[in-house]
This record gives structure tokens, C-alpha cells and sequence, in this order.
């Protein structure tokens, strides 16, 4: 169950929640036509009680949020919380939208064609260098996935190739802060096979293949 809350901008009187479980799987279910105004910016409030102002152009990058305000009664006087995006990531989210503020959101075409264009901007670059530990860098494009952001999904999968292209094993492991696997340690008696037999034994068994091996 996915639910999203909406809360009075004013933090007067109580919230409701709606949950939008269908619309994130992309199935639309009939519900009542939205009452707010065309145009208006909406509010969006983090998990931590963090509130970022959305202008319809940001709106229009999110297909969860325009589905969610056109099929819902969504006048635009709550802020819409969601509870399991952290400020931090909602403020990332924020930045880049501020960024590409003149650079209307891309059609399915649109994105085919720059699919395989790597090229970004210094901006986006500086962005996403800045999410260090790699962990908030994670957190940003499971924010993406979502809100259903196409548009900054693409920038993120194009930034993430950019900079694992051509790496060692070892840069790799630096880049994603993941320790590299330590193969197992194996003791040379483990290889001859004499390892759990007792000391006597086994300079016996050594002994008796000597002379095997000189018959």
C-alpha cells in the first residue's frame, strides 16, 4: 500500500491520507477530478517535515504527481507529505528540477533519441559528485523511481555510467564504497588433503607415496 498524506499548508485542522498503491503501478482509477487551480505551485512535505514548493513546470516531471493531482480532489491548499522521503533527498530533487527549470520535460521520443548521448552538464556533475557517502547518491535515484521522474532518471543512470566507465575492480569499489570480496584463505595441508589427519600420519602418508613413486 503506497499512501500519501495531505496536510493543511497552514498546519491548522487535520490531514488525509489517499493511497495511491494503483496509480504508482500505472493503473488510473476513476476518482474525483481535481479542484485545483492551473497553474498554481503545490507544496511537498518530507518525512522530516521538510516543505519544498513545486511549480507546475516541476509538477510536470513527476508522472506520479500529475497523475496523482488530476485524479484526485487535490485543491492545492494541503501540502502533500511524503512520509518515506527524507528532506535531504526531496531537497536534491529540488535542486535539480531548479536547474533544468527552462528545459521543458522530455517525451518518450524526446528521450529515445538522448538515450545513448552521455553528455552532462558541469551542474549535474557537481550535483551528484556532492552525494557522498554513495548511500545518499542511492537514496536520490530511489526518490526518482518514485515519483516516477523519467527526466532525472535518465540524468542519474547517464551519471552513474559516466563514471564507472572504464574503471578496475579495485576504482570500482572506491567509487561505490563497497569493500571488494576477500577470497577464502586456504592452508597448504588443506590442498594435499592431510590437513585433519594427525601429524604421525601424515609424514607417513608423504612417505608412503615417495616410495610409490620410486617403484
Amino acid at each position: 500500500m503506497l499512501l500519501v498524506s495531505f496536510f493543511p499548508k497552514d498546519g491548522q485542522g487535520s490531514g488525509f491520507s489517499v493511497d495511491l498503491t494503483s496509480f504508482s503501478r500505472g493503473v488510473q482509477t476513476p476518482l474525483k477530478q481535481s479542484k485545483m487551480a492551473i497553474g498554481e505551485p503545490i507544496q511537498i512535505k518530507s518525512g522530516d517535515g521538510q516543505v519544498f514548493e513545486f511549480s507546475p513546470e516541476f509538477v510536470n516531471k513527476s508522472l506520479f504527481l500529475k497523475q496523482m493531482i488530476a485524479d484526485t480532489d487535490f485543491n492545492g491548499k494541503e501540502a502533500i507529505e511524503f512520509e518515506s522521503l527524507p528532506g535531504e533527498v526531496l531537497d536534491i530533487v529540488s535542486q535539480w528540477l531548479r536547474m533544468h527549470a527552462d528545459t521543458p520535460a522530455r517525451d518518450d521520443e524526446d528521450r529515445q533519441i538522448m538515450k545513448y548521448n552521455l553528455t552532462l552538464t558541469q551542474a549535474d556533475t557537481a550535483l551528484f559528485d556532492s552525494l557522498v557517502p554513495r548511500k545518499r547518491l542511492a537514496n536520490v535515484i530511489n526518490a526518482a523511481y518514485y515519483l516516477e521522474m523519467p527526466d532525472l532518471i535518465d540524468t542519474l543512470v547517464k551519471y552513474v555510467s559516466v563514471s564507472v566507465d572504464g574503471k578496475t575492480g579495485e576504482q570500482l569499489s572506491n567509487w561505490l564504497e563497497i569493500p571488494l570480496a576477500q577470497p577464502p584463505t586456504v592452508q597448504p595441508d588443506a590442498i594435499t588433503g592431510d590437513a585433519d589427519k594427525p601429524e604421525g600420519e601424515a609424514e607417513a602418508s608423504a612417505e608412503d607415496k615417495a616410495e610409490e613413486k620410486n617403484d
